[in-house]
């Protein structure tokens, strides 16, 4: 009885022990399928790129050039960026007067505002001495209740390529943390706004300072969740050698508008930029750069690069990597119970190889996966997005991906 006994417990705990081997091999399966998340292998790179070629601190001397209004409606620009203005020096940071930059813009007939290419960097930096322009886009304005604020600030370099140097996007909504009884409902835009411009000058200040510190938690974060990987991308096998060589350098073109927003393009556009300078992944052209490019050699693209379109912006911008994409739905909530909607592709394009080495569709709602008090929900499109480009940007380059930068590239673009 006892011998029998003991065949019997050994088989209930082998019977246990293939179970939860099938069970974990049935999950691997699942988590290597297309339509999951593939945990990519890091490549062998090193140092943020980014961060290697900054020369900016505290006392260096920055302008501001007038905000873009992609929020498609009404925006107080002006009333924007003289708070912004105000936050800057109650920082200690030094800003070039605006008679100076007004003169210059007259001068030199600036008319885009939306970015900075080397030509106007460089006479900037040579008339006034600035070291970085700072390009601020109003990605979301709504003043009716409940209010809803979102903004996207970057810092380029004035040195001999357009290097956006740091970047920061936020976006909050009014109703983002309501908290008991509605307490924590915020319903005057104006409040709302000096939030949104308070955390990103409070970033900026910490890049210029060398005291980068934890993220500030604010409403507009959420959790990292599974709801905003991709749900559809190719990686091709070619990957790995179109960026293991040198960090790559990035251009981003502007993402083809195929929704009812206007500027929804560009607002995909900016948070891709965003990702990519924060993970220093590479270095990351300004699209006034871009622009430039496109302008001068007269390029349409609807969709995308064709192939002697690729050739023309590896000749003009030495670009190693060339982003691209299109919007299918962008929906912002409105009012209370608005649920904002956002479907996009992205496609990745090796110049140089002239293959397609990445492509990825995502989308979301709002008040996807939630089920119970509103818990995950997110109330704007930026929020939203800024949070399913992280998870594209990881699945594309890899959890721990570092960039080695050489020290005469690196001495190249501080002069």
């Amino acid at each position: 009885m006892t011998n029998c006994s003991g065949t019997r417990h050994l088989s209930f705990f082998f019977a246990v022990a293939l179970l939860v081997a099938g069970n974990f091999s049935v999950r691997a399966e699942e988590a290597s399928s297309s339509k999951g998340y593939v945990q990519n292998e890091p490549l062998s790179l090193s140092k943020s790129s980014h961060a290697a070629y900054q020369e900016m601190d505290q006392n260096s001397l920055l302008a501001v050039f007038p905000l873009e209004n992609l929020s498609g409606n009404a925006a107080p620009t002006n009333e924007i960026r003289r708070q912004l203005l105000d936050h800057l020096k109650g920082r200690g940071l030094h800003i070039l007067a605006d008679e100076v930059l007004e003169g210059f813009m007259v001068r030199h007939r600036v008319r885009y505002t939306g970015g900075l290419s080397r030509e106007i960097g460089q006479t900037l930096r040579g008339e006034t001495g600035v070291k970085g322009v700072l390009i601020g886009s109003i990605e979301l304005y709504q003043g009716a209740y409940p209010p809803k604020v979102g903004l996207a600030l970057r810092l380029v370099s004035t040195g001999e390529k357009p290097i956006i140097c740091w970047m920061d996007l936020a976006s909050r909504g009014g109703n983002d943390t309501p908290g008991l009884l509605g307490l924590g409902l915020i319903r005057d835009d104006l409040v709302l706004l000096e939030k949104v411009i308070a955390k990103t000058v409070k970033s900026l200040d910490g890049y210029l300072s060398n005291s980068r510190g934890k993220d500030e938690k604010d409403g507009s974060r959420i959790p990292m969740e599974g709801r905003f990987r991709p749900k559809k991308f190719f990686r091709s096998r070619f990957f790995a050698a179109s960026v293991a060589e040198r960090p790559p350098q990035v251009a981003v073109l502007p993402f083809f508008n195929d929704s009812s927003r206007r500027h929804a393009g560009e607002i995909v556009r900016l948070h891709l930029l965003g990702v990519l300078v924060r993970q220093g992944n590479s270095l990351v052209l300004d699209p006034g750069e871009i622009r430039v490019a496109l302008l001068k050699s007269r390029t349409i693209m609807e969709g995308g690069p064709s192939l002697p379109q690729g050739d023309l912006l590896l000749y003009m911008t030495e670009t190693d990597l060339i982003f691209y994409g299109s919007v299918k739905e962008y929906q912002e909530g409105m009012g209370p119970r608005g649920v904002a909607e956002i479907n996009f592709s992205c496609q990745i394009l090796d110049p140089k190889s002239k293959r397609v080495i990445w492509s990825s569709i995502s989308y979301n709602k709002g008040d996807g996966g939630v089920f119970f008090f509103d818990v995950g929900r997110v109330n704007t499109v930026p929020a939203m997005l800024s949070q399913m480009i992280e998870k594209l940007i990881t699945q594309i380059f890899g959890p721990s991906l570092k960039v080695s930068v050489a020290k005469s590239s690196r001495d190249s673009f501080a002069k």
